[in-house]
């Protein structure tokens, strides 16, 4: 079966494990590293559309052994313009991403320079984009001699839950707000309220699972509550300003 790997941020990756576990047919996790979960699975449309702990999901293309010298850039170069990626070539517009780690004698733009290369060799009509302007995503990941090769499967708004999300100082990830939703064991029977709402990331995230009652959230700052109802206004959660010492009675809520 094709090798998934799901990135999140590190010391979450249990969590994520615990979701695919439970949302998603026929998984098998085959490994669990600092920032990602690899795994295999006959049903990853579902992964990209249940998955709310995983910052972005991407396809293994390629997995083989890199020297730590600049001469060995050459052997990825030619590693790469080997892979047969016909199932891409509607696009001709990509990006590479690439890290590192261990002592070697490139930089991880040498190294994602040298994957581009390889595969303008094989594609010689595709053109390097940004970060930003792109068609499809690759992804280099280095671990000392562990080279990964990888595809995107996710846009840049995925962790974003495909909103134009506003955001508060110190706001949360989406994705980290989930993790909390998750490690809470949501239940229909739940009566939930966020006294310190902030930019209301927690709120938009347990409106995901079925509840009880929602009795809003709150915040002392106006100009984040202003924020907190803009990311929530595809729902019917009422944010209010308020002071977290001083709720009103539970009625009042709503």
């Amino acid at each position: 079966m094709t090798l998934y790997f799901a990135s999140i941020l590190p010391g979450l990756e249990y969590v994520l494990l615990d979701e695919m576990n439970q949302k998603v047919s026929e998984v098998e996790i085959i490994q669990i590293k600092r920032g990602k979960v690899f795994f295999t699975t006959s049903s990853i449309d579902t992964c990209l559309h249940a998955l709310r702990s995983a910052d972005n999901l991407f396809q293994v293309l390629d997995q083989f052994q890199l020297g730590p010298h600049k001469k060995h850039l050459s052997q990825l170069s030619g590693r790469i313009a080997s892979l047969d990626l016909k199932d891409m070539d509607h696009h001709s517009l990509f990006w590479i991403n690439a890290s590192r780690k261990g002592k070697q004698t490139y930089s991880r733009y040498e190294l994602a320079w040298a994957a581009a290369e390889g595969i303008q060799r094989h594609y010689p009509n595709w053109s390097l984009g940004t970060n930003r302007d792109n068609q499809v995503e690759f992804r280099v990941d280095l671990e000392h001699q562990n080279l990964i090769f990888s595809l995107r499967l996710t846009d840049p708004t995925f962790r974003y839950r495909n909103q134009v999300r506003q955001f508060s100082r110190a706001a949360l990830r989406p994705t980290v707000a989930h993790s909390m939703v998750w490690l809470s064991d949501p239940k229909s029977t739940d009566i939930f309220v966020d006294p310190c709402c902030g930019s209301g990331t927690i709120l938009s995230e347990r409106t995901a699972y079925p509840v009880n009652q929602i009795h809003g959230g709150g915040d002392i700052s106006e100009s984040v509550t202003r924020i907190a109802k803009h990311n929530l206004e595809h729902t019917k959660v009422k944010i209010n300003v308020w002071d977290a010492r001083e709720l009103p009675p539970i009625n009042q809520f709503c």
